[in-house]
């Protein structure tokens, strides 16, 4: 819910074409690359494409204001990252990774867009 916030007041345009990036993209591979062993439901790919999302933005689109919100976004849940480098059994950690992997993507695709 913080992500979406924060997300949202940075700019809801940029917003809302990041969740669509983010749930087709991430939703899209992990239903062609998810371990058949694990359970795939939840938002956990959602919050990690958000994530992967803010984190980037900044870096991508150079300027202060979304740089301050990805420095923010690092320090504050950095340690989520963690979690990508474990593995849990039943746990979709392909959810998470392409989450994150979409939401990077997102902040790429959507870099060339300016603030309103």
């Amino acid at each position: 819910f913080v992500l979406l916030v924060v997300s949202l007041s940075f700019n809801r345009v940029l917003t809302v074409k990041a969740l669509l990036i983010i749930v087709v993209v991430g939703g899209g591979l992990v239903w062609l690359f998810g371990s058949s062993n694990s359970i795939h439901i939840g938002a956990s790919g959602i919050i990690f494409g958000l994530m992967g999302f803010l984190m980037f933005l900044g870096v991508f689109r150079r300027e202060w204001t979304a740089l301050g919100f990805s420095v923010a976004i690092f320090v504050l849940y950095g340690g989520a990252i963690l979690s990508l480098l474990t593995y849990v059994p039943g746990i979709s950690w392909g959810g998470h990774f392409f989450g994150f992997i979409s939401g990077v993507s997102a902040a790429w695709w959507t870099k060339i867009e300016k603030t309103r």
